[in-house]
C-alpha cells in the first residue's frame, strides 16, 4: 500500500496546508497524537526516527524515547 501524496510539498503549501510533509498532514487529519514514517517492501520494514528536519537537527531529535517509539 502506498500512502504518499504526490506533489504535496508544492501543492499542499499553496493550498494552505502548512505541514512539513504528508506524514504530519495524515496524523493531523486522523487525530493521531503521534506518527512515524514507515517504508515497506515485502517483509522488510524501516521506521524513521525523525522526519522532515534538517540533518543538523537530527542529534537533538534522535532521543532514546523517539527511537523506542519508532521501533515498536
Amino acid at each position: 500500500m502506498d500512502l504518499q501524496i504526490p506533489g504535496f510539498r508544492n501543492g499542499g503549501c499553496v493550498a494552505g496546508h502548512h505541514f512539513a510533509g504528508h506524514t504530519e498532514l495524515l496524523a493531523k487529519l486522523t487525530g493521531a497524537r503521534d506518527s512515524v514514517m514507515i517504508l515497506a517492501h515485502g517483509d522488510f520494514r524501516v521506521s524513521h526516527v525523525t522526519t522532515h528536519i534538517a540533518l543538523e537537527d537530527v542529534p537533538k531529535r534522535a532521543t532514546p524515547e523517539r527511537m523506542r517509539r519508532a521501533s515498536t
